[in-house]
Parts: structure tokens; sequence; C-alpha cells
């Protein structure tokens, strides 16, 4: 199907209609990242492996020798982050869903709108 192509949908249709013409096109869906709760410790934040506060990116830190990889289950993401002696761990939802620990940057979708 082509951009902006004009197709006739089938499925439920209005009352004595069989089918009805429609234009169909691609867009981009970008994702959100909303923070549910946030929370900073102190220690010695030594290393992180990703953009340090980028919800679609994956990374790790290392805060006191401990290491902590972000991780994305059921459209929630832990993400951490480094800033000299203090570490932030941020909770929130991913509105795509998660893929490899990280919540989904954007899609692409087809969208059709019957003409009228």
């Amino acid at each position: 199907m082509a951009f902006g192509a004009l197709l006739y949908v089938t499925g439920p249709q209005p009352a004595g209609e069989l089918a009805y013409p429609a234009t169909c096109e691609k867009r981009t869906v970008n994702g959100e990242f909303r923070v549910s709760s946030q929370v900073s410790f102190d220690a010695n934040c030594e290393y992180f492996n990703d953009n340090n506060y980028d919800p679609f990116a994956s990374g790790s830190i290392t805060a006191d020798g401990q290491t902590f990889t972000e991780r994305c289950e059921d459209n929630v993401l832990t993400e951490y982050s480094c800033s000299g002696q203090t570490y932030t761990v941020t909770t929130g939802s991913c509105s795509l869903g998660c893929n490899d620990g990280t919540c989904i940057k954007s899609v692409t979708k087809t969208i059709c709108e019957p003409v009228i």
C-alpha cells in the first residue's frame, strides 16, 4: 500500500454498504516516558554506559562498587543516572511499551481514514 493510496476498506460498514473508499498513510508515533517516581542517593557514582539519562537507550551505572542495570517490564522502566556523588533512580511508564530494557522510541503505523 503506497503513501496516500486510495483503497477500499472491508469489514464492518454502515448499513447497506459493502465497502467505502479510504486514504491511508504511514505516520510515525513518538514514544513518551512518564515519570512516576524519582529518588536520589548519596554514593560515589563511578560509571554509566548510556547517555546518563535516556529512557530510550539501555545502560547501567556503578555506584559505590555496586552495578545497577536499567530494566523495563510490563511497560514500566527503571532508569539509573549519575551525577558526581549522587545517583538517581527514576521509574515511569513507556507509552509504546518496552524493548531490550528500554522504552520504545517510535513506531510507524498505517492510518486509514474514510473518504467522504
